[in-house]
């Protein structure tokens, strides 16, 4: 079919369609007119032609073949929007259907494709096409793109080859003039020689396209358009160079989308790079370079978690406005570039040595990665805007691993900073470990972001003293004010009086002691007090002795009229302690409250006024705590909570818990769940438990006897052995703590002293009341102990203890008592617990 006289019949009359089928030949003369605002239609079997169609429509599918030819030695041309104004449309759809050019025989020079030569042109490739165009002469031949003319290449297999046939004729793949190239939806787009997309052009690759670039040139292809490389589309080439924009992602502030990649190597002439994409770990392999004389190029992270993975080495900005950008090798990042850092946004160097021109951190800059020892150079200045540094240490000694920043140049404005401890035990520091060093001014200021903690230790970040005080260390020190000899009892050393010579007197050997100055001290974090706080709580809590268990109420049985003892009793107390750990300066307060019920199982009688009584008792304890450092401020709260079940048993020589000598013997089980929970720190939780056993020893003796009171005196003697330990827990911080000492003996040996008084205004009542003051001595074999990690912390100066308690015990009816007391503990050391309690006992 030929159809040459139909498209003349087009080229004069507006909107006409022909539909052809089958073999079709277009064949266009020189005097042969264009196809204007016509549609051509072409299904199945082969087209041939070279049609000129200003604002036609050509439509090919089912498996149509179009070859682009003539007779003349010039293969024919297919433009579409030839003529100003007009706007033609070449639609290429489904499998097999191709378009290709092509000539008969000879050195024939091959035609063209255009979209939009004077007009606006758009070619569409869909659902399995296929197009091969030559590379023929730049601007006048091959494939085209003008006046904002559109190309779109989408669906699977869908392809378009710009291929060279005549190596010499220096053929380009063109794109100008506000054009844009949609590569879609799997779509392949091969370009064999020059790629030229120019000022105001698109590039778009997206949705698994790819676009492959086999120019093998020093310079590559020059992109001066705008490129958009996103979800999983790819371009590929020896390298590229762009002096627009190339975008991985979503183009300016539109919401990310998945990335694009780009597989080779970048020249930044004065373009940037954007980074707007959603990924979480966006790899990006391709090295970064510009000329030296391109110094206006840009680097932009917006949005998403991009690691680059090669060197890179440009002039010019990096702004990370959103996102992440990580360093993935050793000078990842271009030592030629200023780097800003705003907020929510975060640039990590991963562990790794990066050097950077300048820094502006309004964000977070993280210097350390699994292991410390990333190092961030900075040949300029550095400026803090409130934003946060991260630094890796492995916290010890002065010698500790540790992330750095060093600052050729000044320093200014406020900044965090916050150290995670990598695997540090703590130390001792004495000149601190160094984090900040600063070459020019240091007018920065460094504020600790949260806790440092490693061991028993809090570290602080502080100035560098004697001379390096441009310079920020991390110390375990505090220091604190010796106040020297005392100035009422100076020391007068030793005089030799033996041989006076009066021109030159001996001024003997004065000690002038240590003179006042400032002395450092380690700072123990408050985490220590807590869990020795807890510790002693718990070996504590369910104190029973004699007097708190010993009361009998007698009662009238109802049904048999029966005189009858019960020895049931409930004890219910709340107390509050006061206690000093850590060399005095943890300061630890705590307030409990016990529950106790017990009662006598069995009794009898021992020779003429002998009485013994044995029974048993459980109980329930909850106390609150608080330890603060004096030092840093910071405190730690714990609890520990607990039961206990136990026997007794007691012999009264004389019958009478008020006259004669007497013994008794308490064995208990306690089982407690504890806790820590620091200030910025993990709650820790763990468990302890054990056996308490109590042997007490004493004497009651009535001293003054009269009507309505009685005073006493009554010497007393306890041995006791505590088992109560605390199972060996880690903390999240990799912190292992310890019960030092699992088994602890105490003697205690004292004297007590009350006045029972009876009010004749209660006669009949049963009530009495007993004030009283105790004294103790108290030898510990071991002290309460604990480590963390190699430091042990305990109570110095708890081996050998004065006390003194005061109090009142009073009995309101047959079964109700009240008690009180306050009591004071002292050692060496500045050894000292206060504690007071309050407590009422029902018998029952």
């Amino acid at each position: 079919m030929n159809i040459l006289a139909a498209l003349t019949c087009l080229s004069y009359q507006a909107h006409a369609a022909v539909v052809a089928t089958g073999d079709t030949n277009i064949e266009s003369y020189e005097n042969s007119g264009p196809v204007k605002g016509a549609s051509l239609t072409v299904v199945g079997g082969s087209v041939q032609g070279t049609p000129e169609m200003p604002s036609a429509t050509v439509s090919m599918d089912g498996g149509t073949h179009y070859t682009i030819s003539s007779r003349t030695s010039t293969i024919g041309d297919l433009t579409l929007g030839s003529a100003s104004g007009t706007y033609g449309i070449l639609n290429i759809s489904g499998p097999n259907t191709i378009l290709d050019f092509e000539f008969n025989s000879g050195t024939r020079t091959p035609g063209g494709l255009y979209l939009g030569l004077n007009g606006n042109g758009t070619l569409n490739i869909s659902n399995g096409a296929h197009v091969d165009a030559p590379s023929l002469k730049i601007t006048t031949n091959g494939f085209s793109l003008q006046n904002r003319s559109v190309l779109n290449i989408t669906g699977k297999d869908s392809v378009l080859n710009v291929r060279t046939s005549v190596l010499d004729r220096g053929g380009q793949f063109t794109v100008l003039n506000g054009s844009t190239v949609n590569v879609d939806d799997g779509a392949l787009l091969a370009i064999d020689r020059n790629f030229d997309l120019q000022a105001g052009a698109k590039l778009l690759i997206q949705n698994g396209a790819t676009v492959n670039d086999s120019i093998t040139s020093a310079s590559g292809s020059m992109l001066n358009g705008d490129v958009i490389v996103s979800t999983g589309g790819s371009l590929n080439g020896p390298h590229f160079t762009f002096t627009r924009s190339i975008t991985i992602g979503a183009p300016g502030s539109d919401l990310p989308v998945a990335p694009g990649y780009i597989n080779n190597d970048i020249v930044l002439v004065n373009g940037s790079l954007s980074f707007n994409h959603n990924a979480k770990d966006y790899v990006f392999n391709n090295a970064i370079s510009a000329p030296e004389t391109s110094d206006r190029n840009l680097v932009n992270v917006v949005s998403g978690t991009t690691i680059l993975n090669a060197v890179n080495n440009f002039k010019g900005s990096t702004l990370v406005n959103g996102g992440e950008l990580i360093a993935g090798v050793d000078g990842a990042f271009s030592p030629q570039s200023t780097y800003n850092v705003n907020d929510n946004a975060i640039l990590s160097l991963n562990g790794t040595r990066q050097t950077l021109s300048s820094l502006s951190n309004r964000g977070t800059v993280i210097i350390g990665g699994a292991t410390p020892g990333g190092v961030l150079n900075l040949t300029g200045d550095y400026e803090g805007n409130n934003g946060l540094l991260i630094f890796s240490t492995k916290l010890s000694d002065d010698n500790s691993v540790t992330d750095k920043m060093n600052v050729q140049g000044n320093t200014s404005g406020t900044s965090r900073v916050k150290v995670e401890n990598i695997g540090g035990a703590g130390n001792e520091t004495i000149n601190g470990i160094e984090l900040i060093s600063v070459g020019g001014v240091s007018a920065g200021q460094f504020l600790q972001e949260g806790r440092i903690v490693a061991g028993a230790y809090d570290y602080s970040l502080v100035r560098g003293k004697d001379g390096k005080n441009q310079n920020w260390y991390l110390t375990s020190e505090a220091s604190v004010i010796d106040p020297g000899p005392d100035p009422e009892n100076p020391d007068p050393g030793n005089p030799d009086p033996g041989n006076p010579d009066p021109e030159n007197p001996d001024p003997g050997n004065p000690d002038p002691g240590t003179p006042p100055g400032i002395r450092p001290v380690k700072v123990i974090r408050p985490e220590a007090g807590a869990y020795l706080s807890n510790l002693r709580t718990a070996r504590t809590m369910f104190d029973a002795p004699l007097n708190v268990r010993s009361g009998e109420t007698h009662y009238v049985d109802s049904f048999t009229g029966e005189k009858k003892v019960s020895s049931l009793w409930l004890i219910q107390r709340g107390g509050h302690n006061r206690s000093s750990s850590g060399s005095g300066q943890l300061k630890t307060q705590s307030n409990r409250y016990t529950a106790l019920i017990g009662g006598n199982i069995a009794s009898g009688l021992t020779g003429s006024d002998g009485k013994w009584q044995a029974g048993i008792l459980a109980g329930y304890g909850n106390s609150q705590g608080n330890t603060v450092s004096e030092f840093t401020e910071f405190n730690a709260k714990h609890n520990v909570e607990g039961y206990t079940a136990g026997l007794y048993g007691t012999w009264f020589a004389e019958g009478s818990s008020e006259k004669g000598f007497y013994s008794d013997v308490l064995l208990q089980y306690g089982w407690f769940k504890n806790r820590v929970q620091g200030k910025s720190l993990n709650d820790e939780k763990y468990r302890s438990s054990g056996f308490i056993s109590t042997f007490e020893n004493g004497y009651v003796y009535p001293i003054i006897i009269s009507d309505k009171s009685t005073w006493f005196i009554q010497p007393k003697t306890e041995i006791s052995w505590n088992g109560i330990t605390a199972d060996e827990h880690v903390e999240k911080n990799d912190t292992k703590v310890t019960v030092v000492n699992s088994n602890l003996m105490t003697f205690k040996a004292g004297i007590k002293a009350y006045y029972k008084t009876h009010n004749s205004i209660d006669d009949g009542k049963s009530r009495d009341f007993k004030p009283f003051v105790e004294t103790n001595w108290l030898h510990n074999t071991k002290s309460n102990s604990i480590k963390m990690n190699d430091e042990k912390i305990g109570e110095p100066g708890s081996k050998n203890i004065g006390e003194l308690k005061v109090g009142l015990e009073g009995r309101i009816n047959n079964n109700a008592t009240v008690s009180g007391y306050f009591s004071q503990q002292l050692g060496k050391d500045g050894y000292s617990d206060s504690a007071a309690s309050m407590g009422v006992t029902w018998s029952f």
